[in-house]
């Protein structure tokens, strides 16, 4: 098809058999998949070019990173900054609450390491930047409920392993007054994100 031949370039690495050692040890389990990543990089970045418009197959690729990333743990590091920067450059475009999303999972297995923070302070006030700006009225945050819930659980995340991030960041004002609109919002789990995002801010102040 020609969605499928789009997805390949000159610069896409001819494809080759590579086999996982599941029964091996989990070192060796990791190297493998980080090489199956490596070699499948080029192809990812095509994929989310060529269906940035489309919801459902971008979160199928998030879906994929998120759970190469749960499996290979602190072994995804080489590919961590090329990941963010292609949610950086995919969410501007398209506000797809998947990206806030796989940016909560890195935080999780990347956000306790400093030589990280720089990175992630810019991802949030990239994010932070795009959905407040967009989210301006409690009417809007009840239409794009599953983005407000990704997004401020992802502020969530960062106040619980890079605390510092969120709190030195001059988006922090922004996203404080964004999540006041979103105190209203009727759905349950978007609700629920942004009250538990300023219970953390709450708790943290306390400290």
């Amino acid at each position: 098809s020609l969605s499928s031949a789009n997805l390949y370039n000159s610069q896409t690495p001819p494809t080759r058999p590579y086999v996982i050692p599941f029964n091996q040890d989990r070192d060796a389990v990791c190297n493998a998949c980080i090489e199956l990543l490596k070699h499948l990089w080029p192809l990812l970045q095509n994929a989310f070019n060529l269906f940035k418009s489309d919801e459902k197959k971008v979160e199928k690729l998030c879906r994929l990173l998120k759970y190469s990333i749960k499996t290979t743990r602190t072994a995804f590091a080489p590919l961590l900054n090329d990941l963010l920067q292609i949610i950086i450059s995919s969410f501007q475009s398209q506000r797809h609450s998947s990206f806030p999303y796989l940016v909560s999972i890195c935080v999780d297995h990347f956000g306790y390491d400093q030589q990280y923070h720089a990175l992630f302070g810019n991802v949030l006030q990239v994010l932070a930047s795009t959905v407040c700006a967009s989210l301006t009225t409690i009417e809007i945050h009840t239409q794009q409920h599953d983005l407000v819930e990704d997004f401020f659980e992802m502020t969530h995340r960062y106040l619980l392993q890079c605390p510092s991030v969120l709190l030195n960041s001059s988006s922090l004002q922004q996203i404080i007054e964004c999540g006041i609109i979103g105190l209203h919002i009727p759905q349950r789990e978007a609700s629920s994100a942004v009250m538990q995002f300023f219970s953390s801010l709450i708790a943290h102040g306390i400290d």
